[in-house]
This record gives C-alpha cells, sequence and structure tokens, in this order.
C-alpha cells in the first residue's frame, strides 16, 4: 500500500454478474477523484457508501467479467476515474463455467 493506494482482486467463476445491479455499483466508479480534481466538495465521509456508492473513491479498474446478459464470451473491463470502456474479448473462448461435459 505504497502512498495509500492498495489493491485487491475479485475471482468467482460460479456465476456471471447481474447487468443492472453490476451498472448500479459501477455509475459513481471514480466520482471521489474527479470531485477533488473539479473542487467539487466530496461528502464522501458523511454519507453511507450506499449513498455514494463502494466504489467512489475506485482510480483504476481493468480485468475480464461475466455478464448474465451476455454470457457466451468474458467482457474486458478498463476504467480510470469516471471514463469506463466495456468490449467482448477478443480471444473467441467461451466462459469455462458454460462448457457442458459430455
Amino acid at each position: 500500500e505504497e502512498y495509500g493506494i492498495g489493491s485487491f482482486v475479485f475471482r468467482n467463476h460460479e456465476r456471471p454478474f447481474h447487468p443492472e445491479r453490476l451498472a448500479k455499483i459501477m455509475k459513481n466508479f471514480g466520482t471521489a477523484l474527479a470531485n477533488e480534481i473539479t473542487g467539487k466538495k466530496d461528502d464522501s465521509a458523511t454519507k453511507s457508501d450506499s449513498d455514494v456508492g463502494i466504489f467512489s473513491r475506485v482510480v483504476r479498474c481493468k480485468g475480464q467479467l461475466w455478464l448474465s446478459n451476455a454470457d457466451c464470451c468474458p467482457i474486458d473491463v478498463h476504467s480510470v476515474g469516471r471514463q469506463l470502456e466495456m468490449t467482448p474479448a477478443g480471444n473467441g473462448k467461451p466462459w469455462m463455467g458454460k462448457l457442458v461435459e459430455v
């Protein structure tokens, strides 16, 4: 945790994310940082995580995720502050959890 920056890895191969619930969480990605840059008051210290967004202080995220409404292939996710990009993964491989054993 150099410079007060932490990181974590989230892994779950058992079930996909629900798209609406994920969108609600990701709505507030990077808002605290954007407020600091623009000079807006960040009152996240006085609000609960559900009011402000548990990930409002996230600066960067990247990886792949599994969405329930697009469960045939992984989705690449890249986020820096308030900018978010989600695209189908270019590897052409399906999720291993979706393959049927014979």
